[in-house]
Order: structure tokens, then C-alpha cells, then sequence
């Protein structure tokens, strides 16, 4: 846990501050802290300790609070819009009249919360999200559809990302040679862990080791897209320092 900033968030907090739109705030230790009405917006809070922290009225659209400790939190009146959720411990949180369209809860633990005082027409889950006892799953019904759907458009972006990667890739290692074509491979990779499901096995072909379900719904199409093409762009630059026309050979 990253208590350091935790601190550091709670000193702003006491000044006043409750803007924290967009920053990195994984592994944040911020237990029982008072983050009312602040501005969480796509923010990162993944595997942050939330537990007992009051939430209410504060803005999460598009956060990832992925695998975070929100045990008991207070998201009453939150807007929690395209949050993901995934393998969130939510056990006792309060989503009283919280907005939770299109929330990600698949693994989510659910139990003892009230999902159902909460507003929402559409919410991702799975076999492995664990609902309260007494909530109505009938609920869901017309959601299951909406989640398969969604899963198979992402398995696409894989797929079109893996041919375009493999595209070069294959071409390095015929100039290259495939240890150095490797190297310069990983070394053009950015430095985003989401790209490190992707791996070289032992073929020489560029692979992705995620889970389709659990990795890509937290990550904007737009953004994999663009991250992956200067991956492309910086391993090609590497690959024309020792055969010059290398990027004309793969057009």
C-alpha cells in the first residue's frame, strides 16, 4: 500500500482540495478518510485500501477500482458510471441511489450491499461476481446478453492488435535474427502494464497471456489502439538503425 500518498491526498483534503480527476492512485492507503463530493473521475484507485472510506456524492465515472478494498464503503449518491469493479471486495459498501450504468463488476464481491437502491440499466458481471443473498437476479437478465456481447467485441481489438504486431515482428526476425528482433521488440514496448499480456512464446509469435474478460474492459479501445501503434512506431525506428529500409520492406 502506498501510505506516502496517502498521506499526501489526505493533506490536500484538509487544504480544501477534492479535485483528483485522472491521477495515478494505485495501491493508495486511504481507510476511513472522508473523500465526499470529490472528483475521482478516470481515475486509477486499483488494489487502493477504501475500506470505510465515505464516498458519497463523489464522481468515479470511468475510475478503475480494480481488485480495491471497498468493504463497508459509503457510495451512497456516487456517480459511478463505467467504473470498473472488477475483483473489488464492495462487501457491505451502500450504493444508495449511486448511478452504476454500465459499471464492471465481474469478480466483484458483492455480498451485503444494496445494488438494487442504486440507478442503472445496464451492469457487467460474471460467474465469479458474488451477489447479496437478497438480491433479485431477474435484475440481470437483460444484461447477460449486453456482457457477452461487449466480450467479443474486445476479443476482436485483440486480434486485429496481434495481427499488426506480428506483422513486423515476423519481418524483424527474418532481417534481424530472432534473438535481436526479440530485444528490440520488448525495449519498444511502452511502459503501460496492460501491454505486458501481451508476450513473445517460444515460437517466436507474439501472443496475449491476459484473460479477454478481465483485463480489456477496463481499458479504453482508443487508448490500446494508439499505445499499440507507438509500440509498432518505436520498434520499427529501432529496426531501421540496422537495416535502413526496414520500414519500406514491411509496407
Amino acid at each position: 500500500m502506498s501510505i506516502s500518498l496517502g498521506f499526501e491526498i489526505r493533506k490536500k483534503l484538509s487544504q480544501g482540495q477534492k479535485n483528483f480527476k485522472k491521477m495515478d492512485l494505485k495501491m493508495v492507503y486511504l481507510e476511513r478518510v472522508d473523500l465526499s463530493n470529490a472528483d475521482l473521475e478516470a481515475s486509477d484507485l486499483s488494489h487502493a485500501n477504501l475500506k470505510s472510506t465515505n464516498l458519497s456524492y463523489s464522481n468515479l465515472r470511468k475510475a478503475c477500482l480494480y481488485r480495491t478494498n471497498l468493504t463497508e464503503a459509503n457510495l451512497t449518491g456516487a456517480t459511478l458510471k463505467e467504473a470498473n469493479f472488477q475483483y473489488a471486495c464492495l462487501v457491505g459498501a451502500s450504493f444508495k441511489n449511486a448511478e452504476l450504468d454500465e459499471a464492471d463488476f465481474r469478480g466483484a464481491r458483492l455480498s451485503g450491499t444494496n445494488l438494487q437502491e442504486a440507478f442503472w440499466n445496464k451492469i457487467y458481471y460474471d460467474d465469479a461476481t458474488e451477489f447479496a443473498l437478497d438480491f433479485d437476479l431477474k435484475l440481470l437478465e437483460s444484461q447477460q446478453v449486453s456482457n457477452l456481447e461487449s466480450l467479443s467485441e474486445k476479443k476482436v481489438v485483440i486480434e486485429k492488435l496481434l495481427y499488426k504486431l506480428n506483422l513486423i515482428h515476423k519481418q524483424a526476425r527474418h532481417y534481424l535474427g530472432t534473438v535481436l528482433a526479440a530485444k528490440y521488440c520488448n525495449n519498444s514496448k511502452p511502459d503501460f502494464d496492460w501491454l505486458n499480456n501481451f508476450a513473445i512464446d517460444v515460437d517466436g509469435e507474439i501472443v496475449f497471456i491476459g484473460e479477454f474478460d478481465e483485463i480489456i474492459s477496463s481499458i479504453e479501445t482508443k487508448l490500446i489502439e494508439k499505445l499499440t501503434d507507438k509500440w509498432i512506431e518505436d520498434f520499427t525506428k529501432k529496426c531501421n538503425q540496422i537495416i535502413p529500409n526496414f520500414s519500406k520492406l514491411i509496407e
